[in-house]
Order: structure tokens, then sequence, then C-alpha cells
């Protein structure tokens, strides 16, 4: 799970009159211009617009991760495999992966009141770009518990070899989703530019003490709790369904077209 990913969501605004707990706002832009937001309490993340229309609720604690979709009105565990694998099939899709290296170059720019250390980040030799970490933002216990948890939800090498095995990726691409696990100790990721010098993301906010909902932390009572197998198999059936409706649909229109040509 790539961190620059997860932190590219859009804000939603604070409703006043409900039960809220100081947290952690981390506040982001992307080179498209586009702002997000991510929520931490103690033992809840919330990632808005981490999924197309919905939003991730990671738990902390227990180091579990679920995506809420709010069009089909359930969440997805994304801790369960969507088809089971056999250990030597498993073993056998895995392509080796390309050396991704960090290299210090020193002091970066003070962001946001943040000192940072620059890194250079390179696969195999090629330049893919440049990070600046703050070590002091994930010095925060509750950041650092952050981004230790979404370096470990999944196995970023796994991730990198499947971009590898079933894409065209980008080895920079993978290199992104395969050092996510380094945040934790060189700091977090305020600034991250491309070999080209344009600016791929930045977080342009963190506030420490700010208000949070506890009921955004959560999902709506309602929604089923579904592995990744069910979600699949659900959705296949609602389009099967909207398949066998358009052609009952069509078929309807061939009758009344055979009834009036008849009746003519």
């Amino acid at each position: 799970m790539c961190l620059h990913s997860v932190l590219f969501v859009v804000i939603a605004g604070l409703l006043p009159g409900l039960a809220a707990a100081s947290g952690v706002l981390i506040e982001s832009v992307d080179e498209q211009g586009r702002h997000s937001t991510v929520l931490i309490q103690d033992d809840r993340a919330r990632i808005d617009n981490a999924i197309a229309d919905g939003y991730m609720i990671i738990d902390l604690a227990n180091r579990q991760a679920f995506a809420v979709d709010t069009a089909q009105r359930l969440v997805m565990d994304l801790a369960t495999p969507f088809v089971p694998r056999s250990a030597h099939a498993a073993a056998a899709s895995r392509p080796p992966l390309p050396e991704v290296r960090l290299h210090e170059l020193g002091p970066g720019p003070t962001l946001h009141g943040y000192a940072t250390v620059r890194y250079q980040v390179s696969v195999a030799g090629r330049h893919c770009f440049d990070e600046y970490l703050a070590p002091a933002a994930a010095a925060d216990p509750r950041i650092r518990r952050f981004l230790a948890t979404v370096a470990r939800l999944s196995d970023p090498t796994d991730e990198a070899r499947h971009n590898l095995l079933f894409s065209d990726a980008d080895p920079c691409d993978v290199a992104a989703d395969t050092i996510d696990d380094r945040y934790e100790a060189l700091g977090l990721p305020l600034r991250t530019v491309r070999a080209d010098g344009g600016i791929s993301h930045e977080i342009i906010r963190i506030v420490l003490d700010a208000p949070i909902e506890t009921a955004r932390l959560a999902w709506p009572d309602d929604y089923p709790l579904l592995s990744r197998r069910q979600v699949h198999e659900r959705l296949a059936r609602q389009r099967d369904g909207r398949a066998e409706l358009t052609e009952a649909l069509e078929r309807n229109q061939r009758i009344q077209t055979q009834i009036r040509d008849l009746t003519q």
C-alpha cells in the first residue's frame, strides 16, 4: 500500500454538535492540485476517498483496514484474500524485484515548521524521485503508529511483484510501493519531487490537536462487513442482473415491434 496514494484524499468538513476527541489531521495536495486529509486518533484512522465513492478505516490497534463503499453500502475487509492460491502457485508467480535504494543527500528545506532530510530514491541506478522526510513529525506517537500500520497492512514486496507480473508498471512506481516501511524510522514524507523537478505530493498542514468526530472513525451500522471475494461475487451478480434486465427489455421491444408489424 503506497503512502502517497493513502494521502491523496478529499477533505470533509467537521460537523458541529457531535462527539469529538482530539486527534491528528494531515492535509496534503497532489500534482493535480487535489487536496486531501488523513484523520488519526489513538486506535483508529480514517482516509477519505481512499477508494472511489468511499473511504478507508484503519484499526491501528489490530492492524486491520476496511474499505467503506458508500455507493454499494458495504464494508470490505482488506485483510481477506481475493482468491486463495496454493503455496506453490504463489511462489511460482514471484518475479525478482529491482534494487530500490534510498540515498541520503543531506538537510532539506524547513517545510511548514518541520526540518527535513532529502533522500534520493533510485531503482537499479535510475533516479526516480526525491523524498523530503521529517523525523520530528514521525516522532509523534500517533503519526508513527499510523506509518507503521500502513506499512505493515500489506506486504509491499508482494504488491510490487504483483505490479511487475500483471502490468507494465514503471519500476519507479514499484519503488514507491516498497519504501513505505522506511518512513517510520526516517520521517514523514512532506514532499516528493520527481526526477524532472515537478512536485508530485506535498503535505501542507499538520494539526496535532484537531477535533475529530468519533463517528467519522467508524462505518454505518447497516453496512455489511464482507470479504474481498464476497464483494467480487456480489458485484458480479449485480452485473449479471443488469445484463438480464437489458436482455429482457430488448426482448420486450422486439415483441412490441413484431406485434405492431402484425397489426398494421
